[in-house]
Parts: structure tokens; C-alpha cells; sequence
């Protein structure tokens, strides 16, 4: 397993591969910074050059994004908007499946430039996603990017328009190396369903029961998805879940996806079809509306949940830890 770093802000995000990828990504990650380095390159050249590059790509990888967006990033540092704005919308088209690696450093500098080119409505639509997303609070994580500034300067344009910012709740995150079991103990439970609570508690610490999910790697919230939906809707059903972790519930279903988890995939497609247009909010305000409006029930997906989805659903993800262990901090 190979591992490349990058910097973002003052902090370090690890990315691990296979063998197999490691070249695939080191000519990425060559090839980009020879096209940035040349000064002489047009915005035309630039974005063709990009685009060639990713396009030569047999296979979009997960690091794609990231790297794009870390890039972007260091050029709107600079002041050389364009050519940043280039990178970070074809990060934004490029994501692999799942979460963007650097949401919220990729949509607050979309904002920014939009900002900066006078699209006040397009900057205000990319705060939004940013404030919509996977972490609650954000105004934190931008500062601990050092984008505290960018985020000052334009955080007038959402006031009113999104929940208010959890700066100064301080989620009670742990590292890896800090939790109450360390992963290599974890790993010697020889029972299933102790090792997977136990993981699911150290999984709990690192990214504070979901609020911190950036602090967590690839597989590690693969795990946090799955796990997260077992537990509210073992313990309150669907409504519940959805009222108060719905704007997970896309990546839990690809989760449910990837780890072929077919009877889970079938039953969260049901509760996908009880929405308008079939396709769940991400807001959970705007769930908890539309629950309440169209009078939605789940009483008997909960039953047939109830029924027989605790074995499949821990055979699969000890299955997945068994596969993936050497993954997980």
C-alpha cells in the first residue's frame, strides 16, 4: 500500500493506494504541476492541457478531485483566479462517487470567484452547497484551512439562508492513536459483532459521532454510513433517520451499493420512491417538510428491516473490515 500526502491549509490529508494505482496517480500529480508551472500557457492552452491530462486517465480515482481542488486552491493563493477557477470546476465535475474530498475548500472558493467576477446569485447558490453539506460546523473546519478570511468577507450573503454556524461548539473529536481502543486491538476481537461495535465507538470518537466526517478516510465512512443508518433506524426507524441523518442518505445507499448489500440497496430504493421525484433531500429540513406534508409512512419498511437486516447488514460490514482492515486508523 502506497501513500501520497497533500497540504491543504495547515492540514495534511493521506490518501493510500494499491501498487496498481501508484503510477496512474504519480503521472496525475506530475503532469498537473508541469502545466500549472508553465506561465506562458493561455487559459485556453491551460484548461486544454487539464483536460487532456484527466482524459488520459483509464480510470477516475478518488484522489482526482482532491488533487484538482488542493491545486485550485494554491492558485487562487496567488491571485491567479482563471486558471484556479479552471481546476476547481473540473473538480466539482470529476468527483468520484461519494463526497468530495474537499467540499468545503472547493465550494468556498467557487464562491469566491464568482464573487469576484460579479455573479453574486451563482457565489451565494456555491455558499449554500457548502453550509448544506456533510459538516455541521464548518465555520471551524474553514478556519482550521486558514480560508477564515475568504469566508468573513462573503458569509453576509447566506445569513438567514442556512443554519446558524457551530464555530464555537468544539465537537469532541479524537486521532486515531487517542481513542479509547486502538485499531490494532480492534482488530484482534476474534467476535463479529463486538469487533463491530467496538469499531463503530473508535469510528464515533475520531469524527465526533458524525460531525467531523472529513476527519475520517475513504473506508472509514464507507463503515460510518452503513453503521449510522443500523443504528437509527434499528433504534427509531426510517422517519428518524431520515429527520436526523437524511443528508447522508445518498452516500448511504452507495455504500449499501459497493458493498453489494442487496437486500439493504432494494429497501432503501422504497424509501427513495416515497419522495417526490424519488430522490431524498439533503437537507433534513426540507426531509422533515415533506415527511410532514405528503404524510409519509414507514411503518412497514421499519417491519421488514426489523426482520433479518442485523445479520446481513453485520456480515457485510465485518466482511468489508476483514477486506479493508490495514484501511482503517
Amino acid at each position: 500500500m502506497k501513500q501520497i500526502e497533500l497540504r491543504c491549509g495547515q492540514i495534511i490529508i493521506p490518501f493510500y493506494f494499491d501498487d496498481n494505482q501508484q503510477e496512474s496517480v504519480e503521472k496525475l500529480t506530475k503532469g498537473l504541476n508541469e502545466i500549472i508551472n508553465d506561465k506562458q500557457l493561455s487559459l485556453e492552452e491551460f484548461s486544454k492541457k487539464v483536460n487532456s491530462l484527466l482524459n488520459s486517465r483509464k480510470k477516475v480515482n478518488f484522489f482526482d478531485d482532491a488533487l484538482l481542488t488542493v491545486k485550485g486552491n494554491a492558485l487562487m493563493e496567488k491571485e491567479d483566479y482563471e486558471k484556479a477557477n479552471i481546476l476547481l470546476e473540473l473538480s466539482l465535475d470529476r468527483a468520484t462517487q461519494g463526497s468530495y474530498s474537499e467540499e468545503i475548500v472547493l465550494f468556498l472558493r467557487l464562491a469566491q470567484y464568482q464573487f469576484i467576477i460579479g455573479n453574486e446569485e451563482k457565489g451565494t447558490e456555491y455558499l449554500i452547497r457548502l453550509c448544506e453539506g456533510e459538516v455541521s460546523n464548518y465555520v471551524e473546519v474553514i478556519n482550521a484551512y486558514g480560508l477564515l478570511d475568504i469566508w468573513n468577507q462573503y458569509s453576509k450573503y447566506v445569513e438567514g439562508k442556512v443554519r446558524a454556524s457551530a464555530i464555537t461548539e468544539m465537537a469532541d473529536t479524537k486521532e486515531p492513536t487517542e481513542c479509547s481502543k486502538l485499531i490494532g486491538e480492534i482488530r484482534g476481537i476474534k467476535e463479529k459483532h463486538e469487533l463491530l461495535t467496538e469499531l463503530s465507538l473508535h469510528i464515533n470518537e475520531i469524527c465526533a459521532d458524525g460531525e467531523y466526517l472529513n476527519y475520517l478516510n475513504k473506508w472509514e465512512r464507507t463503515f460510518f454510513y452503513i453503521d449510522q443508518l443500523w443504528e437509527r433506524v434499528n433504534s427509531d426507524g426510517f422517519e428518524s433517520y431520515l429527520t436526523y441523518d437524511g443528508k447522508n442518505f445518498k452516500k448511504a445507499k452507495k455504500a449499501s451499493e459497493d458493498l453489494e448489500i442487496v437486500e439493504l440497496t432494494r429497501i432503501l430504493e422504497k424509501v427513495e420512491k416515497k419522495f417526490p421525484r424519488s430522490k431524498v433531500p439533503r437537507n433534513t429540513d426540507k426531509i422533515e417538510d415533506i415527511i410532514d406534508e405528503k404524510e409519509l409512512e414507514f411503518d412497514e419498511l421499519d417491519d421488514e428491516f426489523y426482520d433479518g437486516y442485523d445479520a446481513i447488514i453485520a456480515d457485510a460490514l465485518y466482511k468489508y473490515f476483514e477486506t479493508y482492515s490495514e484501511k482503517f486508523r
